[in-house]
């Protein structure tokens, strides 16, 4: 990911390669739980509809990505970055780690639900 850094297309495809082979998402060959994409900078990707139940994403940049009804059920966002995130009808649990709510300058669809967890 680190070669696409500046390649927001290529980026793009390398995660739908990842989601499309269930490499992430069902996670077929990685132990969900175990699924570590802490720091990652998927900024400005496509992750419509990906399944990130469960994994960690902490510190990830996630600037500008389109994350529509993604799902994110268990998943550690502790610090990620969801300036200028597309957030429609996106899915969590209780026990999904959000950032504070300065991580969210100018997204956008933030659910509604999720302003009153988040105390926006």
């Amino acid at each position: 990911m680190r070669r696409f850094e500046n390649d927001i297309e290529r980026k793009s495809s390398v995660i739908y390669f990842l989601l499309e082979t269930d490499i992430v998402g069902k996670s077929k060959f990685f132990d969900r739980s175990k699924l570590n994409l802490a720091f990652a900078k998927l900024n400005g990707a496509n992750l419509a509809f990906a399944n990130f139940a469960g994994t960690n994403l902490s510190f990830a940049n996630l600037t500008g990505a389109d994350l529509k009804e993604a799902n994110f059920s268990g998943a550690n966002l502790s610090g990620a970055n969801f300036s200028e995130t597309d957030l429609k009808d996106i899915k969590w649990n209780s026990e999904t780690l959000w950032p504070d709510k300065s991580q969210f300058d100018n997204a956008i669809n933030i659910p509604e639900d999720l302003k009153k967890e988040l105390k926006f």
